[in-house]
């Protein structure tokens, strides 16, 4: 699990685009195209929305995903709000999954979690003990 071509990781580290990222590793698509994909479903959920800044909604990655021929099946954690480091612990080997926790994305795959600041083990990522609000299993595509 790497970073999609056109992420520079100087300029996007400190941007509002987990959400992008994690569609585009999803996908195995660049950087830019699931950025364009996001923008779209935007526009066409939320068509009040003057400009894409990046923040994404659950719906708006799931209809981007769709677009680019994901496949995903999404768990709702919302009545329990496990801590992350519980639920990954539970995770397929082999398997990629999206976790949402407060505010922010992360893409999970064999123990090790990636976002827009860095990709580390599970064990030593610095938000490990936050709550999950949502997982969302990639059941395939080009990861």
């Amino acid at each position: 699990m790497e970073y999609p071509e056109a992420f520079y990781h100087s300029y996007h580290s400190q941007k509002p685009i987990c959400g992008v990222l994690a569609v585009a590793i999803a996908a195995g698509v660049t950087y830019d195209v699931a950025s364009e994909a996001c923008k779209q479903a935007m526009k066409d959920i939320y068509p009040n929305r003057q400009r894409f800044g990046g923040k994404t909604t659950t719906p708006q990655r799931e209809l981007a995903m769709k677009r680019l021929g994901v496949k995903f099946e999404r768990t709702n954690f919302e009545t329990k709000k496990p801590k992350f480091i519980d639920v990954v612990r539970d995770f397929e080997p082999g398997v990629m999954y999206h976790v949402v926790t407060p505010k922010h994305i992360q893409t999970v795959l064999d123990g090790f979690v990636i976002d827009q600041g860095k990709r580390e083990r599970v064990e030593a990522w610095h938000s490990a003990n936050k709550r999950v609000r949502e997982v969302t299993k990639i059941v395939g595509k080009g990861w």
